[in-house]
């Protein structure tokens, strides 16, 4: 669905549906994991998140007819209380009929399987859409903000990266844009997550070479842990991609399908697991030393000068 007009008009119901459809019968008791996209679903109050009908749906899915199979889908969720919390940043307040409440609002991926539901709020958000910087002082834009969508507030983190546990695997659930970052993405295999599950939107730039920069990124992100990919995204590329970072059965721009295929779990550490960013940074670092001893040297001349 288009992310900017389409996909919030479509209830969560028709949104399953469809996708049941997709699967049709690439879905057997041998499946072990069901993956949607990011945003997959909307508005989920966690205070009543066992209640909803698509986590129902999906729990009586996976202990009646797959009993084998875990599901794990992004969706936009909040969570609201009377009081207590109503000093933090990213708390939004509504009042109706003279009673106020307050709320959080987050973008997540949930995984329901073997009778036990997990979740994971993205926490490397995007700016703009889901996070305004120096909001403090930026409250004049406010009604503009509203207006286009976003929300000075922003959207609720959370400070470890969640790893979905099983009996058949660790899935690191990795929504959109934090899978640009190599060095965040290390928490999850610090928590021993092996392999990824990266569920996108990648339909904000329509269809320019913005969805297969992005699926790219996932390449680099395979290779540095040495974790298989299993990639669902709305509108941009699904696929697959092994651990030496080759891209397998990506799907077109806009196409309305679903794809099947076997990956290997791996628990060992990379030595970038380990070590991150360091020798990237250690390498600007030495730069800016030599640049300057340069300077204070007075190795740079201009060439005019001889």
């Amino acid at each position: 669905y288009e992310p900017h007009f389409e996909q919030g008009t479509i209830s969560n119901e028709d949104v399953l549906n469809k996708s049941y459809e997709l699967i049709g019968t690439k879905l057997d008791t041998l499946t072990d994991y069901l993956i949607f996209p990011e945003s997959t679903f909307d508005r989920f109050n966690e205070n009543y998140f066992d209640l909803n009908e698509i986590t129902r749906n999906f729990s009586l899915t996976t202990n009646m007819q797959y009993p084998n199979l875990k599901i794990i889908a992004g969706f936009t969720g909040y969570k609201t209380w009377k009081e207590g919390n109503e000093h933090l940043s990213t708390t939004r307040k509504r009042i109706s009929l003279n009673d106020t409440s307050y709320y959080h609002v987050y973008n997540a991926a949930f995984q329901i399987g073997e009778g036990k539901k997990q979740m994971y709020k993205k926490s490397k958000l995007v700016v703009g859409p889901e996070f305004i910087p120096f909001s403090s002082y930026l409250k004049f834009l406010e009604p503009l903000i509203s207006n286009m969508g976003g929300s000075l507030h922003g959207f609720v983190t959370q400070k470890n990266r969640e790893v979905f546990t099983s009996q058949k695997g660790n899935a690191a659930p990795v929504i959109c844009y934090e899978q640009n970052f190599g060095h965040f993405m290390r928490g999850y295999i610090k928590n021993k997550a092996d392999f990824i599950a990266i569920i996108t939107n990648d339909a904000w730039w329509g269809k320019t070479d913005g969805y297969i920069q992005h699926r790219a990124f996932s390449k680099l992100r395979a290779i540095e842990f040495r974790r298989s990919i299993a990639r669902a995204a709305n509108t941009g590329s699904s696929c697959f991609i092994n651990q030496k970072g080759d891209v397998i059965q990506a799907t077109k721009y806009g196409e309305d399908i679903a794809i099947k295929n076997t990956i290997q779990l791996n628990n060992n550490i990379t030595y970038y697991s380990k070590m991150g960013d360091m020798v990237g940074r250690l390498a600007m670092f030495m730069s800016i030393l030599f640049i300057l001893n340069m300077f204070v040297k007075g190795k740079i001349t201009n060439p005019n000068d001889n």
